[in-house]
């Protein structure tokens, strides 16, 4: 009896003991590069906030490869730039930075934007997001007169790990080029003001994803997007009135898949993507009925000049909008379908109070060439 006794006193001093110490010491006897990569998956500012757990912890942040910085989790501007300058000056001096995510918005001054970049730079860069407002959304005259950040001279002479590069809101030197970026995402970013062509191909040979959201091309002539290695292309949402009046784009690229792009077809003087299948292509939602009209028959034998050049393609996302733009061309059912390998096509409706309806002959002129393609319709 009092053997039994004993032995169900030590069970429940076992089970005390795991119960209160079991956990936490499950997680503090991982090595440091787990716990770092633990670490990783949280903002910066949380991540310094674990230093408290324990002497364990206390210096664990500071060798974290993933910095993510955030003004909208701070109160003010001073207090986000106080907190950038600790984590810079406090990080372990061997730790790299694989990935830097900066943001910020509102007023701001050279320092707060340059240390971080200048910092990831000199640690051996990889991915790097920096986003200096939300422009996206500004409409044409906004725009301009917007004064957007030129980028730090060390990211461009200095960072020769840099595999992914998005930037928002910058002013873009003549300079601007990276051999080693095989990822691109642009979004609000002012193009060199000196040049009359800006080639992709030459600045950034090893580029596999391209992705322009409302840049600004105004004083470009010709804006050339090629490479071998091109794998996915997004021209998405430009201001139609102003950078694309003058611009006209040149796309042959062999081996691109995916392929998004707005409307503005005629500066398309030259669309060769010959192993496109994902085609998504629609209107700018800011523009009223009668301007899309004006476009449809201003653009519509650009329109039907660029999906010959994706013969190919085998499954399409297409606006409302673009039914409209056919419609208006005159014969098109004596027009040969561009199209030989289409599996599926996907109608949006542009309102969602109404259906979408496809004449006969667009039908015809989109689905006559692939007999196996099907049409869904997506309010």
């Amino acid at each position: 009896m009092e053997e039994n006794q004993t032995s169900k006193k030590c069970k429940k001093e076992e089970d005390n003991s795991s119960d209160d110490g079991g956990g936490e010491d499950r997680l503090t006897i991982l090595p440091d590069e787990i716990l770092c990569h633990i670490l990783s998956f949280l903002g910066t500012r949380c991540a310094v906030k674990t230093s408290v757990l324990s002497r364990r912890w206390r210096y664990l942040w500071t060798m974290v490869t993933v910095l993510h910085m955030d003004r909208d989790e701070f109160l003010t501007v001073i207090c986000f730039k106080k907190f950038v300058r600790h984590v810079l000056k406090k990080r372990h001096p061997t730790a790299n930075v694989d990935n830097l995510y900066f943001r910020i918005h509102g007023s701001m001054d050279k320092l707060i934007t340059s240390w971080p970049l200048e910092y990831a730079a000199s640690h051996n860069v990889n991915h790097l997001t920096v986003d200096f407002g939300n422009h996206v959304h500004l409409t044409t005259a906004e725009f301009q007169t917007k004064i957007l950040r030129p980028i730090p001279d060390a990211l461009l002479t200095s960072c020769p790990t840099l595999k992914t590069l998005e930037l928002s809101g910058f002013r873009l030197p003549e300079s601007f080029a990276f051999t080693t970026v095989t990822s691109l995402h642009l979004a609000a970013c002012k193009f060199p003001l000196h040049s009359d062509t800006f080639d992709f191909s030459a600045r950034f040979p090893n580029l596999e994803e391209l992705w322009l959201r409302n840049c600004e091309f105004l004083r470009l002539k010709v804006v050339k997007i090629s490479g071998s290695k091109l794998l996915r292309l997004h021209v998405d949402r430009g201001y139609l009135d102003v950078q694309f009046s003058r611009c006209n784009f040149q796309i042959s690229a062999s081996n691109v898949t995916f392929f998004s792009c707005t409307w503005a077809t005629s500066r398309f003087t030259v669309i060769n993507l010959p192993s496109v299948k994902h085609l998504l292509i629609r209107f700018s939602s800011m523009h009223n009925e009668r301007y899309l009209a004006d476009i449809a028959k201003r653009e519509r034998d650009a329109f039907l000049v660029f999906l010959q050049g994706l013969s190919m393609v085998e499954f399409i996302t297409m606006s409302e909008c673009m039914l409209k733009v056919l419609m208006s061309v005159p014969g098109l059912e004596h027009q040969p379908s561009p199209f030989s390998s289409l599996k599926l096509l996907k109608l949006i409706a542009d309102a969602e109070d109404r259906p979408v309806s496809m004449p006969v002959n667009v039908k015809n002129y989109l689905l006559s060439g692939s007999p196996c393609a099907e049409t869904a319709f997506v309010e």
